[in-house]
């Protein structure tokens, strides 16, 4: 017995069905196993380091291929692919040593399914190599970006959460880092405001304030700031502004009081010591 005609284009078609589903269910995963790469200028100097475009697909995909979603999709409690994974990265110079610095963020589709990690990575002979990297949290803002500073001896990095908002809060935290004959020296410099404090997971003590900024002051000290004003009807600051110097020789951040404040100006701080 002959299958009829209209069995054969009924099989042919649900044949073509399932090839378009399978097609599609790949190019899905594929989509959403992809990272979306950012080249950010951590540096607040102008010391920041050039890279050739090719240099920077290398660093992706590298970055692609170490991209930390098992502990990301651990934290979260979701083992399914995040739909969509992001890292923002620099490269950095200590010593003549490049580092790579990233911020890594693993996002799914449901309510409170954001986590964030960070990590450093050695450039040596065979490629770049692992030296830290923090245990990944759900996040509490949205947004994970990073400034760095440069000293002879250290390196500092302030990473934030949100702050998207200028008027906004922010939980941020400061590292040091440098190398030493047993390996990378990892410091939490991470200062206090003196009437906020966060109680949450975080890589480092967190810094829980607004306009949390680092920059050089008049003398080319490194300078951290942050504000706990509150704002009343949207123009008239009313509240403190704490600032910290990092000093080289203790490698660590001490409160100042500012003597003279140009607010227009992100490089002429004059400070007076504690």
């Amino acid at each position: 017995m002959k299958p009829s005609s209209t069995s054969i284009t009924s099989f042919s078609f649900l044949l073509f069905a399932v090839l378009i589903a399978l097609f599609s269910g790949d190019n899905s995963a594929a989509k959403a196993q992809s990272v979306v790469f950012r080249r950010i200028t951590s540096s607040i100097s102008d010391d920041s380091l050039t890279l050739s475009r090719r240099e920077e697909i290398r660093v992706e995909r590298f970055l692609k291929r170490v991209y930390p979603t098992v502990s990301m999709q651990h934290v979260a409690r979701n083992h399914a692919t995040p739909a969509l994974r992001k890292a923002s990265y620099d490269v950095v110079q200590l010593r003549g040593v490049r580092y790579a610095l990233v911020a890594y963020v693993a996002e799914w589709n449901q309510p409170d399914a954001l986590v964030h990690d960070i990590a450093i990575y050695r450039f040596g002979a065979d490629g770049p190599i692992q030296v830290w990297r923090s245990p990944a949290w759900i996040a509490n803002y949205y947004g994970l970006t990073f400034e760095t500073a440069a000293t002879p001896s250290h390196m500092l990095i302030l990473f934030k959460e949100g702050g998207l908002d200028p008027s906004g809060f922010s939980l941020s935290g400061v590292l040091s880092f440098r190398e030493s004959d047993h390996g990378l020296v990892l410091h939490d410099l991470t200062p206090r405001l003196p009437y906020l404090y966060a109680v949450t997971h975080f890589p480092s003590r967190a810094l829980y304030g607004k306009k949390v900024v680092m920059q050089q002051g008049d003398r080319h000290e490194i300078i951290l700031s942050a504000s706990d004003e509150e704002f009343v009807g949207g123009e008239l600051p009313a509240g403190p502004t704490s600032y910290w110097h990092f000093n080289p020789r203790r490698g660590r951040f001490e409160g100042i009081k500012p003597r003279q404040i140009e607010p227009d100006s992100r490089t002429t701080i004059s400070l007076r010591q504690h």
